[in-house]
């Protein structure tokens, strides 16, 4: 009777092990796949908004932050976007998303920079935080926000400036 019990304890304790790393592969491959499809959302909504389709571009960034909540990228494109409709102050909640997933975006900085200086209530004190971040991170801030954020900047960054890569809203006021 007691080689039963052991044999039947080893039995079930090996099945408890398969079980969890079935568990665990199966986790593991879920995050990956949902990257994959949220990319496909992001892109498809960069497409929309470089063809100035906001309202579906918004659908596709939304999407691609609800299958991963984790996608900065994705947060700046979506605030970028309601930017894009004249919604400054809708904006600030998915800039201020990406900025906290990942604080070294320099588009989300400049973006939520161009939100906090148009939004209802201007904040051009945390407009220029932002801008000076972005500026600090590499963005291509152009001149005319950085001299309306009275910002000093190196002139070789200025001479060595191209804004054609960058969003409408984001090159013209």
């Amino acid at each position: 009777m007691r080689s039963w019990f052991s044999l039947w304890s080893i039995v079930y304790g090996l099945l408890s092990i398969c079980c969890v790393l079935l568990l665990l592969n199966g986790c593991a491959k879920k995050p990956v796949e949902a990257t994959k499809a949220a990319q496909i959302h992001y892109q498809r909504g960069i497409d929309f908004s470089n063809r100035q389709d906001y309202s579906s571009a918004l659908k596709e960034f939304k999407e691609a932050v609800r299958i991963s909540s984790g996608y900065a990228e994705a947060w700046t494109e979506l605030g970028i976007c309601i930017m894009e409709t004249g919604d400054f102050d809708g904006a600030l909640k998915p800039l201020n998303k990406a900025i906290e997933l990942n604080p070294k975006l320099p588009k989300a900085h400049y973006a939520m920079a161009v939100a906090m200086a148009r939004k209802k209530n201007p904040d051009t004190q945390s407009a220029r935080k932002h801008c000076e971040i972005a500026v600090k991170l590499g963005y291509k801030v152009p001149d005319w926000f950085l001299l309306l954020m009275n910002l000093e900047f190196p002139m070789q960054i200025v001479c060595q400036r191209n804004y054609s890569d960058q969003p409408k809203l984001l090159r013209e006021w």
